[in-house]
């Protein structure tokens, strides 16, 4: 408790809270690598000297210098110990492999672009509107549109927000000529990335930004 303490704490929270729900992402990444390498480590004291106290009697044990008296005490003990009626030899420990597996598989399931990632290229529309939702684009009803075109694909959130992805080979100086209308009123703007935009209002796109990143094709 004492180790997970040092490193969650209300420090960071004011950090986090810029960027919403998709902190929890990181957050919750780095604590089960956190906790999988603890228990790791912590496994192997525990099968080599398996004595009441844990962390501190490990810690200990190369702290201390101990008398004569108390180091013949100490070897006795631990002859008794290893040579006392009923044990059983030490088994090799599997916690290490187990935390190995788990890691592997969080490192497998979160590949690809996901919440927190910043300016990559998406192969979909719907990859795309669960990016900008989860960064906090608000999108209620979400509607894909007919482009009419092979070189785009179109949706709309909420008849107030357009989300286009473009297929490979289209410069970002096309971007806004394939789409069926171009921020006009005030407070609209176009974030584009690699080969996606998000047109809408201003104040939802600047909160969308800090999650998947992009540039403005309009200035502010």
């Amino acid at each position: 408790m004492l180790d997970v303490a040092a490193v969650v704490s209300l420090r960071g929270l004011p950090a986090e809270a810029e960027y919403g729900l998709s902190s929890a992402f990181s957050s919750l990444l780095a604590a089960a690598c956190f906790l999988a390498s603890f228990t790791i480590v912590a496994a192997e004291p525990a099968s080599a000297w398996p004595a009441e106290g844990g962390m501190f009697r490990w810690v200990g044990r190369p702290l201390t210098c101990p008398s004569p008296v108390a180091r013949s005490r100490a070897t006795a003990d631990h002859r008794n110990m290893r040579t006392r009626p009923g044990s059983s030899p030490r088994r090799p420990v599997r916690a290490p492999l187990a935390g190995l597996v788990v890691l592997a598989g969080l490192l497998a399931a979160c590949s690809g672009p996901g919440p927190g990632e910043k300016d990559v290229e998406y192969d979909s529309l719907d990859a795309l509107h669960e990016a900008a939702t989860t960064a906090g684009l608000t999108c209620l009803s979400f509607t894909p549109e007919d482009s009419g075109s092979p070189d785009v694909e179109l949706g709309e959130c909420d008849d107030t927000t357009l989300l286009a992805v473009f297929a490979d080979g289209v410069d970002e100086d096309e971007f806004l000529g394939l789409l069926p209308v171009e921020p006009g009123e005030e407070g609209e703007a176009a974030l584009a990335g690699p080969n996606w935009v998000v047109l809408g209002d201003t104040g939802d796109l600047l909160e969308t930004q800090a999650g998947i990143g992009g540039d403005f094709l309009s200035d502010l």
